[in-house]
């Protein structure tokens, strides 16, 4: 019984030494909490402040609390806010960030509620979900020292947007992830969303069936198929592969060097069904060796078993220059396209969406 007896010791320490280092982080916790949290400007000084131009980032907010022993942290911040010349966010109700001993280099978000963003020279926007979670993994570069963003997880239900305090659209629920699981891999872009669908809102519908209209022959076309633009998306699903690394690599969004590295992404398909009707598209998008945004696409309808090429869209090449957008049906020249991507065939791109099988399909 003494070895018992010195294992319930050795436990009881443990415990204690732990509870303390929790305490100890709580404190930090709030502290860091408390010093980033701004002072109270008056009227004067947040006048003073606009006429001198100050575009740093203020981040605010109303509350906090700090919870969630033994297993972690859970920091709970009232109505946060942040702040800038060009955008700001505000939350309605309360953000939620969840840290877990067993998953060190991992943040869990609840932002669940209403959330208003508003953008110089832009109307406002609302967005409210339910269920809203965020996901946010760390991965450790022993070589640099440093940490890199891996994995974002993003997902909510019954998401509603307004602009302007107008019902714009609704969605039954969403998930998107982009995941890079090692420095030197491609990363991979996920999304899914269900039960997408415009507000029955008079001023949306109106403006939504003047677009329609601009679309000449192609709504008409898909009309005649049964396939309306103006009704809701059933299921909206979008699988992508992003080379070089990016944009989680480091901390910094930095365009120039994804360009110079020929980034690149392979929309592997982007499947769309809607009532008994469901399309696919494949496409490349890339930047040239000038620096030219190309895109080459090629969009299918399913028949029966197989899906075919829509005719009137089939393999379409874009080209974005600093003086303008060009369309083009021929295919992308092997010297337009970066050093990171072998030359391709029309018949390539097709194959890539017509064969794609999901998770949860059946070969």
């Amino acid at each position: 019984m003494i070895w018992l007896r010195r294992l319930l010791w050795v436990l009881l320490i443990l415990a204690v030494i732990y509870s303390v280092l929790w305490v100890a982080g709580l404190f930090v916790i709030q502290f860091a909490l408390d010093r980033i949290k701004p002072a109270p400007l008056s009227e004067l000084d947040a006048l003073l402040a606009e006429e001198m131009g100050e575009d740093g980032l203020r981040f605010d907010f109303e509350d906090r609390s700090v919870s969630g022993y033994p297993f972690g942290y859970t920091i709970t911040l009232e109505r946060p806010s942040v702040e800038h010349t060009l955008v700001s966010w505000q939350a309605e109700d309360a953000v939620t960030a969840r840290w877990f001993v067993f998953r060190p280099f991992s943040v869990s978000l609840d932002y669940s509620g209403t959330h208003r963003l508003n953008a110089v020279l832009q109307p406002p926007v609302q967005i409210s979900t339910d269920k809203g979670t965020a996901r946010v993994r760390l991965q450790p570069v022993m070589a640099t020292r440093e940490a890199r963003l891996s994995l974002v997880q993003v997902g909510g239900q019954a998401v509603r947007l307004n602009l302007r305090d107008r019902p714009v659209l609704d969605i039954d629920r969403f998930a998107v992830a982009l995941d890079i699981r090692e420095e030197s891999e491609p990363g991979d872009l996920m999304l899914d969303i269900f039960g997408f669908a415009l507000s029955d809102d008079d001023q949306v519908q109106s403006r939504y069936q003047e677009m329609l209209l601009s679309l000449g022959n192609v709504e008409a076309t898909l009309s005649t198929l049964g396939l309306g633009l103006d009704r809701p998306v059933d299921h909206l699903r979008v699988r992508t592969t992003i080379a070089p690394f990016f944009p989680l690599s480091g901390t910094n969004l930095v365009l120039r060097s994804f360009i110079s590295r020929g980034g690149n992404a392979l929309v592997e398909v982007m499947d769309i069904q809607q009532g008994s009707w469901r399309a696919r598209m494949s496409a490349r998008a890339m930047f040239g060796p000038d620096g030219r945004l190309i895109a080459q696409t090629c969009p299918l309808l399913r028949a029966g078993a197989s899906y075919l090429p829509i005719p009137f869209m089939s393999v379409i090449s874009l080209y974005q220059s600093a003086g303008g957008l060009d369309i083009s049906r021929e295919p992308i020249p092997d010297f337009a396209l970066p050093k990171s991507i072998e030359p391709f065939t029309q018949r390539e791109l097709c194959d890539v969406a017509r064969t794609y099988v999901f998770d949860d399909e059946t070969t």
